[in-house]
């Protein structure tokens, strides 16, 4: 017998194969929030003061397929981070 999970609000983060191209995720992966399924993905980045952190970015999971999609918008950043 399958086993059922409760996945609501939780995901994964897998590290991304960037394939040469700097500007994509660093991770991305699956998340499910309110019954929905998003797509994260997330980089590495630094604060102005130095701090590293992780921004995330959400996307509705449509099952439509963005194989060959490229990340390579800008980066995600908060600059109303405190530090």
């Amino acid at each position: 017998m399958t086993q059922q999970y409760n996945n609501e609000l939780q995901g994964a983060l897998f590290k991304n194969d960037k394939g040469g191209v700097e500007t994509r995720a660093d991770y991305t992966g699956p998340a499910t929030i309110g019954g929905q399924k998003y797509q994260m993905k997330a980089w590495i980045n630094k604060s102005r003061k130095g701090e590293t952190y992780i921004g995330v970015k959400f996307a509705v999971n449509d099952g439509v397929s963005n194989a060959g999609s490229d990340d390579s918008e800008s980066k995600p950043v908060d600059d109303s981070i405190p530090f």
